[in-house]
């Protein structure tokens, strides 16, 4: 699922109020009808393109910015019990990885979901947003890997790679998730 993070913006509202919004009420209500939906497959990947790990700052260019909306997506993952997420993020200058550790912004806590922010291809290194659990490399002509493994067994691995141009892993995390119609 990509999400648009630009064109329904409301940046000028209440910093901590319902009214501030990245994704729009109709985008938000399309997201969340989706992950309803995810449980049909084994993974669902969510694409941010704008950071989702950052202490909450007001005016930030990112989610760190909007975390009521953040806390809000996370609330409706922690009640729905959605377990199947990966997030892609990007507009950071670097690449990293989370296991989860940092990604959860529900009260209850528990909506953790693996994440890869992938890099900046052809632009200067820059650090917005963290901690990551799995760390974080600034620097251009880096990228992205999300390679999926189902050999017809119960689980399907996932590995996340940042890598370089020259093909060297800077960041790698690896998890599995069950798959379609395994026993859980």
């Amino acid at each position: 699922m990509l999400l648009d993070a630009r064109s329904q913006r409301d940046p000028k509202a209440d910093p901590d109020g319902p009214d501030k919004t990245m994704l729009g009420p109709t985008q938000l209500e399309w997201l969340e009808d989706r992950l309803l939906d995810s449980d049909r497959f084994a993974l669902t990947v969510i694409v941010s393109s704008v950071p989702w790990i950052a202490v909450q700052e007001d005016g930030a260019d990112h989610w760190a910015g909007y975390a009521y909306e953040r806390g809000q997506i996370a609330d409706f993952i922690a009640a729905n019990n959605i377990d199947n997420i990966l997030m892609v993020t990007g507009d950071a200058h670097l690449v990293a990885a989370d296991d989860g550790t940092n990604t959860d912004y529900s009260a209850a806590g528990n909506a953790a979901f693996p994440l890869l922010h992938a890099a900046a291809l052809d632009r200067p290194g820059s650090v917005k947003g963290g901690p990551f659990s799995e760390g974080m490399f600034p620097g251009g002509g880096q990228f992205g890997l999300i390679e999926v493994t189902d050999t017809g067994s119960d689980e399907i691995t996932v590995h996340l790679s940042g890598m370089t141009w020259e093909s060297e892993a800077l960041v790698e995390y690896s998890f599995s998730v069950p798959a379609p119609g395994a026993s859980s």
